[in-house]
């Protein structure tokens, strides 16, 4: 069973994306990235990436993760306090440590692709 089944298909992962979001924009230092931005398009898009991540069978289609980062000035210290919003998510949402884990390692194997400066 896929992760994406495990945690209840478009709902649950809606329901992690939506908490997600919520923390992020809460945080003044990262929700600067997200001003002109529309913020329903970006969950839905969101919610599609995840859950093609997590094992749903429908292919992705949106932009890659590089291109969708490519002009934000993100440093290491944005993306740990990212990945620092997903895991709280996925801990309010039911997720097992392990299963928060593997989210984890496959999040931060994408960071060269989402930092754009070392230092923060």
């Amino acid at each position: 069973m896929s992760l994406y089944q495990k945690y209840g298909g478009a709902e649950g992962v809606s329901k992690v994306v939506r908490d997600f979001y919520d923390l992020v924009l809460d945080d003044a230092d990262l929700s600067k990235f997200f001003k002109n931005v529309s913020m329903a398009k970006l969950i839905n898009h969101q919610i599609d990436y995840i859950s093609s991540a997590l094992g749903n069978p429908k292919t992705y289609s949106g932009r890659s993760i590089l291109e969708a980062h490519r002009n934000l000035p993100i440093t290491d210290q944005d993306f740990y306090r990212v990945m620092g919003y997903l895991s709280a998510s996925l801990v309010k949402n039911g997720f097992e440590p392990d299963d928060i884990n593997t989210i984890e390692k496959l999040v931060f194997s994408l960071k060269p692709q989402i930092v754009r400066l070392e230092k923060g």
